[in-house]
């Protein structure tokens, strides 16, 4: 039962000025993996009030069912959609799983992969995003495509760990 995706439109532009002032956009085609990964997830974590993972409804895997029941332990919120970061259906919905980005919920999703393209359906929930309280979106993936961006707003402070780490996976 395959659904048709729309990606969104990769502006890869360095800087954009949107409604919420200056950002830079870095468009990810390169896994980041291993404490690289955790990295990027802890700062993330830092500005996010949110975390967005999604479920179809076939094949889910233990693994993926596991961490589904462990993400209703952070507040979940669960709603149908056919469109989330990232990507719109056509035809079709899919269940967004919404959850506080609390201390406890960014371990866990730092520790239950090992890398941010390892979200992918059927194995664990797909398309990690990452949400600021005024609904600014700093990290959208597809991963089964190996694509993400991370967006840096001006008023975020950019580590020069996590510059280094995505300026290494940019795409080029």
């Amino acid at each position: 039962n395959e659904m048709k995706r729309k990606k969104t439109v990769r502006a890869v532009a360095d800087k954009s000025r949107g409604a919420r002032g200056n950002m830079r956009k870095y468009c990810i085609e390169k896994d980041i993996r291993g404490e690289a990964y955790k990295v990027l997830i802890d700062f993330l974590g830092r500005y996010a009030s949110s975390v967005l993972l999604i479920a179809q409804d076939y094949l889910a895997t233990e693994s993926c069912q596991d961490a589904l029941r462990k993400l209703a332990d952070f507040g979940e919120e669960v709603e149908r959609v056919s469109e989330w970061p990232g990507t719109k259906l056509f035809g079709g919905t899919v269940l967004c799983h919404k959850f506080r980005a609390s201390q406890e919920s960014l371990t866990f999703v730092r520790n239950h992969v090992d890398s941010l393209f390892s979200w992918c359906w059927p194995e664990n929930p797909e398309d990690l995003s990452f949400a600021m309280r005024d609904g600014r979106i700093l990290l959208l993936t597809t991963a089964h495509e190996s694509y993400a961006e991370v967006a840096v707003y001006e008023d975020m402070v950019l580590p020069p760990a996590v510059e280094a780490i995505l300026n290494k996976h940019h795409c080029s």
